[in-house]
């Protein structure tokens, strides 16, 4: 019985040792996308039915905000995502998409009529999220030009600051 005890912890610890080898040396499988990553492309459609593809908007930058309607923090940064969006509308370097997650097209529909927001909103049907590794929602993605992964932001966002404007700038300059 007492070397019972001793196998299990010496299991345990062998156990914990592979996972921690297989993570270090790269076999582990990756999970989600980070900073300096190509974008994954993707096709989704939004709630005009106009069909958008990532690889068709290469060279610009793009900002792709997953967020849902029973997503209390993604309400809270609608407003200052939609005033960013305002700010750089007429710019044609600058693409911004928002993407449903786990969530109904027409709620997403109303809400955004509801609201007077006239960014464009797509349905994941591809699984789009997945590919980004979003767990959980606000989640965005700034793609700069080349394609990449410029910056990975999880939770909300006073996407209309000043500081943001200037990191956007900055993208578009470079």
């Amino acid at each position: 019985m007492r070397y019972k005890g001793i196998v299990l912890i010496l299991i345990f610890l062998v156990g914990l040792g592979t996972i921690y080898s297989l993570s270090r040396d790269g076999h582990a499988p990756k999970r989600g996308i980070y900073t300096g990553d190509p974008a994954p492309d993707f096709e989704a459609r939004d709630l005009n039915g106009k069909l958008w593809r990532l690889s068709e908007i290469k060279g610009k930058v793009v900002l792709i905000n997953f967020w849902a309607t029973w997503c209390d923090t993604c309400k809270m940064e609608k407003p200052f995502f939609n005033r960013l969006y305002q700010n750089f509308k007429g710019n044609d370097g600058i693409v911004f998409l928002t993407m449903l997650f786990n969530d109904d097209l027409q709620k997403g529909r109303e809400y955004i009529q509801k609201y007077a927001y006239d960014f464009p909103v797509l349905e994941d049907r591809q699984g789009v999220a997945a590919q980004y590794g979003v767990r959980a929602v606000p989640e965005t993605f700034v793609i700069d030009k080349r394609g990449k992964i410029a910056q990975k932001i999880v939770g909300p966002m006073k996407w209309d600051s000043e500081e943001v404007r200037e990191a956007i700038e900055r993208l578009l300059r470079s």
